[in-house]
């Protein structure tokens, strides 16, 4: 009777742990797919749904152009000015859709081109691309289409044409596609945006006589944002880039260099390349976007300004413009005693650079030499320079591109207050040698002039 008992007692018994687990787990598997497929569903439907109504929007927008005369396809702010609008935000579906809207003018090399046979009447049609964006412009749908006039085409009175060219300063020039190009005139009310085509070039037609008001602005991702400027003296300084000009029947031309956006890293140090933490300093360069109207005519740059290294002896510049930079230190109390590469650098297209930049208390026992030429004061680099004393100091150090050499060399140098025998050798130079006295507490600095061997 106990065991038919016990028996039953065993068959009544619920699940194990490791059977719950197992169940918990294949149910979670279950539960995160039904998910999964449900939401990547869900999305597709709704993506589909914004792809029908922005398709809907977009053949809206391009059967109100069909039903326009071909002279009155044409923006608010084009030439001649219409009732289009370029940019404008629509709601459908309880969606916001982004519209834009270009319009512009072409010439069909069938009948000859604006710079030949064709160049008295270039405009052969119109073409009017509309794009219905979504989602902060993550998604898209584009509609194109041409128009052309009634009969032939009219010659352009009191107009003229304008070519924008966009290049790299990158070896061999390169060309610059899809750049964004902003044309506006304040004159006219003029106001287009365009893209420039695989040989990075944007070709307006018909557009209405100016002199200097048109200013060009280019946008693209990962490269710099360039923009013409007037006139000296609308501008404080000589631009290198004025507003374009547009002559009556004339092909009018301007060319802009937009180049790659760089980053430089500066890391100041002292001599024993541990970090030195915030110290100032004023850096300038990047693209010269003028020169200043009095002599000496000093050029200007899009990137002058101060900073420091922080607390940890580094300053991240991201997304500056490449070109030639010149570095200053500000921090008072304090000298360079190497840089590398030199003070003045070039930083190029599209480079991730690191500036190193060696300072010295003023107030520390130490020699700061520094080789220049004699005959022009140019900076001599890689010379030789050796100092010893009568205590048994014997050291030899090579100047960097920046022509410095600083003593001690080393955390653990014998270096101390004293005269010192200095002398100095370089390749096509007369060898230079002289007594220079180091006082304690004092950064001494010894120019040295070298003599080139003609």
């Amino acid at each position: 009777m106990r065991s038919e008992k016990m028996k039953t007692k065993r068959n009544h018994s619920g699940f194990t742990l490791i059977e719950m687990l197992a169940f918990l787990f294949i149910f979670s598997l279950i539960t995160v797919t039904f998910y999964s497929v449900w939401t990547v569903g869900t999305n597709h439907i709704l993506f589909a749904k914004n792809q029908l109504a922005a398709a809907a929007l977009a053949n809206e927008k391009m059967e109100i152009v069909r039903n326009l005369a071909f002279d009155d396809i044409a923006h608010t702010t084009g030439a001649p000015v219409g009732n289009l609008n370029q940019d404008e935000d629509v709601s459908r579906s309880g969606r916001l859709f982004h519209v834009l809207t270009q319009i512009k003018n072409e010439d069909d090399p069938f009948d000859g081109t604006y710079d030949g046979a064709d160049a008295a009447a270039p405009i052969d049609y119109k073409l009017v691309k509309i794009t219905v964006s979504w989602d902060g412009e993550q998604h898209s749908i584009a509609l194109s289409s041409r128009f052309v006039p009634a009969g032939i085409e009219q010659p352009m009175a009191g107009q003229g044409i304008l070519v924008v060219n966009v290049s790299s300063d990158k070896a061999g020039g390169a060309l610059v596609s899809g750049s964004t190009v902003r044309v506006q005139n304040s004159e006219t009310g003029f106001d287009e945006t365009h893209s420039t085509d695989s040989i990075g070039r944007l070709l307006l037609l018909g557009l209405p006589e100016s002199l200097n008001k048109y200013q060009i602005t280019l946008t693209k991702s990962g490269y710099e944002t360039v923009s013409t400027a007037p006139p000296y003296p609308d501008s404080l300084y000589n631009p290198v880039h004025e507003h374009a000009s547009v002559i009556s029947g004339a092909i009018n031309t301007i060319d802009i260099f937009q180049n790659e956006l760089s980053d430089l890293r500066v890391i100041t140090q002292n001599y024993a390349d541990q970090p030195v933490g915030g110290i100032d300093f004023h850096l300038k360069g990047g693209k010269q976007i003028g020169t200043e109207n009095i002599v000496p005519n000093n050029p200007i740059y899009n990137f002058d300004a101060d900073d420091d290294t922080g607390a940890g002896g580094e300053k991240n510049l991201e997304d500056i413009s490449p070109g030639q930079y010149e570095f200053t230190l500000l921090e008072s109390g304090y000298k360079v005693i190497g840089t590398n590469p030199a003070a003045s650098f070039l930083l190029l297209p599209g480079e991730a650079k690191t500036l190193t930049v060696k300072v010295s208390p003023e107030n520390v026992t130490a020699l700061l030499v520094k080789t220049i030429r004699s005959d022009d004061g140019s900076t001599v680099s890689g010379a030789n320079v050796h100092l010893t004393n009568a205590s048994g100091y014997d050291v030899t150090l090579i100047g960097g591109e920046d022509g410095l050499v600083f003593f001690p060399d080393t955390v653990e140098s014998s270096f101390a207050n004293g005269v010192y025998d200095l002398s100095v050798s370089a390749d096509n130079y007369e060898n230079y040698s002289s007594q220079v006295t180091v006082d304690t507490g004092n950064l001494k600095e010894e120019v040295v002039s070298l003599t080139p061997i003609i």
